[in-house]
């Protein structure tokens, strides 16, 4: 049987390193994608204390960086990894003092005060306590969806956009999935915005969807959730950074390896079995089976030096649709057909129709006066699935650092109309690339510079009736 391609879109967007940014003692996070420590330093007395070092440790993976606070007794350390964190302050002539339990999160600014005591460098004071969660640093509306809220909320299908509906101003649109024109996946408004003002942003590279909407493949899903750490959505008010944004800008982190090894292996499962059976499937419920399944792997290649982050998850479904359809019954299929009384006129077949009453699938409901049928009939949509994401971080020294993220969704799906035997074929590739250096080259100067590349592939196709003659 013939085939034709109706609908096919590809896109490409570079993201060369000509978006290196200097920070000259700015708050700017690259595209939200990690987090800044800043504060102050005073003595007792609540004068201010310049010149103190302040050493700000990564516990997760015990990479560190040296920040002198200026005139003001004022510090900035922007561009931290996402993690935990141990802030030490020193002064010459004052006790030192160390806070720790500071969680950086996507996007977030903590602001972290210290207060020196007369005393021995070496003598030190410890506190334990999260830094205050209030934002006093920036205009921005947001919600975060952290780690835990990733790894322990149920998803239905693991699709990480089902955790976006649960913010304020968030909400699906009506504009639902089903083409490669429109999009695969349920499309995103925030504030009332169209979905194709959202921006989608993986470790600071713009992952859109061909058409510029929600990322995703065929099965309408936006697969990764293992391999997510969290992420933050921009509601409103956001920075110049996030400019081309008109909606709602979701800002996610990947996970990354630590010091320690951790990871996962999973399935989730959901079986027609467990199922109430719909109003229209008949007497018989429709097979339905989906298997999530998967496995994730982080940690150390080099302590305190190079990490690395993997994952692997794959989708099965055999989905079972009940379509009903109205066709010719068995009379009218001879060339039996209602007339004005009531009875039936037979007035046969002529042989260039019979090919195409026989693409109807036969009747197996109840008949109606008109000379068609009810015919119910059941398929299995099948959908297959492959997501695979590494991520790999390497420290060259506490002031140079370099990481890199390679992710691959790959999927395809076949539907069924009323036409059993006439099948439409979806089947997506996404692939997305990021690199990013950072150099601190002094206290006052930091340089990041990204290269992200994005592929987004979608085809859909359909068998072409046979020539009839």
């Amino acid at each position: 049987m013939n085939s034709n391609i109706q609908k096919m879109a590809r896109i490409i967007v570079f993201q060369p390193a000509v978006a290196a940014a200097f920070l000259l003692a700015l708050t700017g996070n690259t595209q939200g994608t990690t987090g800044t420590i800043s504060g102050m330093v005073t003595d007792a007395s609540g004068a201010v204390a310049p010149g103190a070092t302040l050493v700000i440790l990564n516990e997760d993976t015990g990479v560190s960086r040296t920040v002198t606070s200026d005139a003001a007794g004022r510090y900035l350390a922007p561009s931290l990894n996402l993690g935990r964190y141990r802030v030490t302050a020193s002064l010459e002539g004052f006790q030192s003092e160390v806070r720790t339990g500071i969680l950086l999160t996507v996007g977030r600014e903590a602001v972290v005060r210290f207060q020196l005591s007369v005393g021995a460098v070496a003598e030190s004071v410890e506190v334990t306590g999260e830094a205050p969660l209030v934002n006093t640093t920036s205009s921005s509306v947001g919600e975060l969806v952290g780690a835990a809220q990733v790894e322990n909320l149920p998803l239905n299908g693991r699709s990480i956009d089902q955790l976006a509906i649960l913010q304020p101003a968030v909400s699906f649109t009506r504009y639902k999935t089903g083409s490669s024109y429109r999009g695969q996946n349920d499309k995103l408004t925030v504030q009332g915005a169209r979905p194709s003002q959202n921006i989608f942003l993986l470790d600071g590279t713009d992952i859109n969807d061909s058409r510029n909407r929600t990322p995703g493949s065929v099965g309408g899903r936006l697969m990764g959730v293992e391999g997510l750490r969290e992420f933050r959505i921009e509601t409103s008010s956001y920075s110049a950074e996030f400019g081309s944004a008109g909606g709602g800008v979701i800002v996610m982190a990947s996970k990354s390896g630590t010091n320690a090894f951790h990871g996962s292996v999973y399935e989730y499962l959901r079986n027609d079995n467990f199922d109430a059976r719909n109003f229209f499937d008949g007497e018989r419920k429709p097979e339905f089976k989906r298997n999530n399944f998967g496995f994730s792997l982080g940690g150390p290649l080099r302590k305190d030096r190079t990490f690395f982050f993997g994952n692997l998850e794959a989708l099965r479904e055999r989905l079972g649709v009940t379509t009903p359809a109205i066709v010719p019954n068995g009379l009218t299929r001879q060339g039996f057909l209602p007339n004005a009384s009531g009875g039936l006129d037979n007035v046969g077949v002529d042989p260039q129709v019979r090919p195409y009453l026989d693409f109807y699938p036969a009747p197996n409901g109840r008949g109606y006066i008109d000379g068609t049928a009810d015919s119910i009939n059941t398929t299995s949509n099948p959908t297959n699935e492959m997501f695979f994401s590494m991520r790999v971080d390497h420290n060259f020294s506490d002031r140079h650092s370099v990481f890199s993220r390679y992710t691959l969704s790959d999927g395809d799906r076949l539907t069924f109309g009323i036409i059993p035997w006439l099948p439409t074929s979806f089947d997506s590739k996404n692939q997305y690339l990021t690199i990013e250096e950072k150099a601190v080259i002094s206290p006052e100067t930091l340089n990041i510079a990204r290269f992200g590349f994005t592929r987004s592939f979608a085809l859909q196709e359909r068998s072409r009736l046979k020539d009839i003659s």
